[in-house]
């Protein structure tokens, strides 16, 4: 029985300091660094798995020897027609000739083969690369070899057919389900249920079969030469780089100025060398909820791959092994606290028992649901193993988009007893319900062209499935553990997720299957419990979860470091409440459209409409204002004494007029109104460019009493507060403003409609503007000395200034960002040189006039980290973004903050307020 004698330098203090560009200008010279040789402040190099690899190495945890190829020598690989880069090949045989004399065996050798493993790692955590290979080294001879050396004749060549498997899928791209249908067909054949239950011979007729399907699919034998099985997997990483899976994923998660994949190549260890083997994932916290303890899973006489790749049967809960091998388990929890106390960071580790002896294969900061992240920051903070400022920058911002998800309650589970249809593996904290998809090439015409919510079933938990998974709100998987790589992506990004399914069938047509003795078909209704891993039939009813009581604790920090003012957008007394319990410090963008054009005050504005003498649209006008200060009153209240910018009617009248004949026949007969003179109302209002037309500000010049009513509703409502021993703070937005003249005219309306009603001198008021056109930015400041305040409507401004609609760009905007004529999607991340021109612009000039005057952003610019950053260095002093956005936005300010500040204190005063 062996395993890896491993060499390492004597144990030192490491230094992650950052080195002098030259230093790095001659280390990119290199593409090739042993693990001896790096660190994890090299991550740009050599990728996050290799840098990682590098210092784990180096701390002297027992971690097989290896190497990396450098990110830059994948980017040279593209840069050179997708050709390896000049030294590459001499650089690695070199170093990789080192590697075998510091282990005492060469690739592939006849007798005593060195094995290797290949995976891909770019600088940033990425899903979408290639599939890790292991075992790379083995052919018809060193099989033999292998057999003879381990005395495991079994297990050798049942090494030789994962590794075909492997290789024949990743780097020969024969799909892998026809060796699972070959390896499914002799199983039955044989009346086993498992693979691990094949005899030598079994699997030495199963190489065959697999060597034929190889021959057939890939044209060409399967290759016996070690050197050639490295060099084609290596290629298969870079080429990778550019699979649709790996584009998607950067360009949904900002990494497009990613140069490249690092390829990792490391020392193999068996985890199925026999019953005292196996492999398997640990956190040193739990994920999902931030428990300290690990949380994992494995299985014995497994390859770890197996376990990553999510193709593994009913994985164990990682509590079982410290029944069957407390000894492990007591190391697995020593290194995990020491990898935390090394990293200032909860750890995701990946390990390989062979023959009773634990190697860690690597460590990384974990992933996790932001209630984990809330108690984990808290956690790490309490112990001492982080400090306050480092605790806030390791939270994900983007992932709190996800920090309220659906649930079941305790009480429908209780009803839905009767409905339970089977379960599996809990593998989130989410619920959902939805249709039923088993063919991913199926989910986007259920999620986007029916528009439906979609359940995706599915047999491996697979990284193949990321864009349709993006698609749905619930995954069911039957193999794959709650620790396969993909299955930690899904739970990433907010989805419901139950794995290991093992009852669960799904027919060879993909529109088919069945869970236990329940028939499922493509569209039937069911509802799944990530929490639980409970299936049911039919939909159920979902809330929303409450939102973590550590939130609070970390927003007070996150409130230290941020320097901009950060407010919530609400157009509802619902969402001003739960923007002021997540701790927004007003209403930044209040759009007083979306509650007209619902229910009966729909009803009242088309009567308005219609009227044809002025006595009646005068008396349709007051009965749509008093509505409509109730609506104000209810969201003033909640925010009592934080402001609320209000923004004034931005819709076009013919918005409430319907074109279709039908629809206008209806209304006609609704509210009692000739047909003739919805047509004509309809005619007179149509516009060619709605979102151009007569809108915003404009309606004050050609319908001056809607601004009037509109702001006199506002008043009242503020001046009721008042008398009430309330504090509003009212600051009326006016929107789609193109002339200083213009915004004059429309606040000299407002002004007088206060002076009318009295709330002039009663109420605590501004007026300012919206700045969504080019000419605003540039001309208002002629007006300066009268403005309250300026907002910068980013969305239609970046319309206006590049010439495309966010609606219809998104056909295209895809390849200009992928071809470089766009950094970034303009929409979701702000156009610095454009869009951010004409705001620096109108800045300069208006604070030259009005110094003190506020400027803020409302919209999705609001929740991104890089506009964030170009938005507080041009002097915009607040923010404003929906409810589910404003952990998201709130963090990255503070981050944004902290990054650009040399405060290195660890503000222990305010740890626990």
């Amino acid at each position: 029985v062996f395993f890896l004698m491993i060499r390492r330098p004597p144990r030192s203090t490491l230094d992650r300091s950052s080195a002098a560009s030259d230093v790095y200008k001659r280390q990119m010279q290199r593409y090739v660094y042993l693990f001896k040789e790096g660190s994890s402040a090299m991550r740009s190099i050599l990728g996050l798995k290799g840098s990682r690899l590098c210092e784990i190495y180096r701390m002297g945890l027992p971690t097989p020897p290896g190497l990396v190829i450098t990110t830059e020598g994948c980017a040279k690989y593209y840069e050179n027609n997708r050709s390896h880069p000049q030294g590459l090949e001499k650089e690695l045989s070199q170093r990789f000739e080192m590697l075998e004399k510091g282990i005492g065996r060469k690739l592939g050798h006849e007798r005593d083969p060195l094995l290797v493993s290949v995976r891909a790692g770019a600088e940033k955590q990425m899903p979408g690369l290639m599939d890790s290979c292991c075992n790379i080294g083995l052919n018809d001879k060193s099989v033999i070899g292998l057999a003879r050396r381990t005395s495991n004749e079994t297990f050798a060549w049942d090494t030789y057919r994962r590794f075909i498997e492997d290789f024949g899928s990743v780097s020969m791209g024969i799909q892998r389900e026809r060796f699972e249908n070959a390896r499914d067909t002799l199983l039955q054949s044989k009346k086993l249920e498992k693979d691990a239950n094949l005899s030598t011979q079994d699997i030495r007729q199963l190489i065959e079969d697999y060597l034929k399907i190889v021959n057939k699919y890939a044209g060409k034998s399967f290759p016996q030469n070690p050197e050639e099985q490295l060099w084609m997997t290596i290629e298969a990483i870079f080429k990778s780089w550019n699979f649709q899976r790996s584009i998607a994923y950067r360009r949904m998660n900002d990494m497009l100025d990613l140069r490249g994949t690092g390829v990792t190549i490391q020392a193999m260890v068996f985890g199925n060398l026999n019953h005292q083997s196996g492999a398997g994932r640990v956190f040193s916290r739990n994920p999902l909820t931030g428990e300290k303890g690990l949380y994992g899973e494995y299985l014995m006489n497994i390859q770890g791959e197996e376990m990553m790749s999510g193709r593994a049967l009913a994985p164990k809960d990682i509590t079982k092994l410290k029944i069957e091998h407390a000894g492990i388990y007591a190391q697995l929890a020593k290194y995990g606290d020491r990898l935390e106390e090394h990293f200032h960071d909860v750890q995701d580790l990946q390990f390989t028992i062979q023959d009773g002896k634990l190697f860690i294969l690597y460590s990384k900061d974990a992933k996790r649901t932001p209630t984990a992240a809330l108690k984990i920051a808290t956690d790490l903070v309490k112990e001492g193993k982080t400090r306050v400022n480092k605790a806030v920058m390791s939270l994900a911002p983007s992932s709190f988009q996800y920090l309220r998800y659906k649930t079941i309650s305790s009480e429908s589970r209780a009803l839905l007893a009767s409905n339970l249809i089977g379960t599996g593996t809990p593998g989130s904290l989410a619920a959902a319900s939805g249709v039923v998809v088993f063919n991913k090439e199926k989910v986007e015409h259920w999620a986007r062209e029916k528009g439906k919510k979609v359940i995706l079933i599915s047999k491996d938990c697979s990284s193949e499935d990321y864009v349709p998974v993006t698609m749905v709100d619930g995954y069911i998987t039957q193999r794959g553990g709650v620790t396969a790589d993909f299955a930690i992506l899904t739970r990433d990004i907010g989805k419901a997720c139950v794995f290991s399914v093992n009852k669960l069938q799904i027919n060879s047509d993909l529109q088919s299957g069945q869970i236990g003795d329940f028939k499922l078909k493509e569209g039937d209704v069911i509802s799944i419990n990530g929490a639980t891993g409970e299936i049911y039939k039919g939909e159920v009813d979902l809330k929303e979860s409450e939102i973590p009581a550590d939130y609070f604790n970390v927003m007070n920090w996150v409130d230290t470091f941020c320097k901009l003012k950060m407010m919530v957008n609400a157009n509802t007394a619902e969402e001003a409440k739960l923007g002021r319990r997540l701790g927004a410090e007003g209403i930044g963008l209040l759009r007083t459209e979306n509650s007209i054009s619902i229910g009966e005050k729909l009803k009242t504005i088309q009567k308005a409409i219609f009227a044809v003498n002025p006595d009646e649209k005068t008396k349709y006008l007051k009965k749509l204002a008093h509505s409509h200060k109730e609506d104000i009153q209810k969201i003033l209240l909640e925010m009592d004494g934080k402001p609320c910018v209000i923004r004034m009617l931005d819709s076009s009248l013919n918005d409430y007029i319907p074109s279709e004949e039908g629809k206008q026949k209806s209304l006609s007969k609704e509210l009692n109104i000739p047909l003739e003179n919805i047509k004509a109302q309809h005619k007179r209002y149509a516009e060619y460019y709605p979102s151009l037309g007569m809108r915003g500000t404009r309606l004050s010049v050609i319908h001056p009493y809607i601004y009037t009513y509109q702001a006199k509703a506002i008043f009242m409502a503020a001046m009721e507060l008042v008398d009430q021993g309330k504090h509003p703070i009212v600051l009326i937005e006016l929107p789609m403003v193109s002339s200083s003249y213009e915004y004059t005219y429309a606040k000299k309306i407002i002004d007088e409609a206060a002076k009318e009603v009295g709330a002039d001198h009663k109420v605590n008021y501004k007026v300012g503007l919206l700045v969504e056109v080019p000419r605003a930015a540039l001309t208002i400041h002629e007006v300066a000395h009268e403005i309250g305040f300026i907002h910068f409507g980013t969305n239609d401004l970046t319309q206006m200034t590049c010439g495309f609609s966010r609606e219809d760009s998104g056909r295209f905007l895809n390849k200009f960002v992928e071809k470089g004529i766009y950094a970034k999607g303009p929409f979701d991340s702000v156009d610095q040189k454009g869009v951010g021109e004409f705001m620096k612009i109108c800045i300069e000039r208006v604070k030259k006039v009005n110094p003190g005057i506020q400027f803020g952003v409302a919209g999705k610019h609001a929740c991104d980290l890089p506009s964030i950053e170009f938005f507080s260095k041009m002097g915009i002093n607040n923010l404003s973004c929906p409810p589910s956005f404003f952990p998201v936005a709130k963090i990255s300010a503070a981050q944004v903050s902290l990054l650009n500040s040399q405060d290195t204190s660890d503000h222990t005063s305010i740890i626990f307020k």
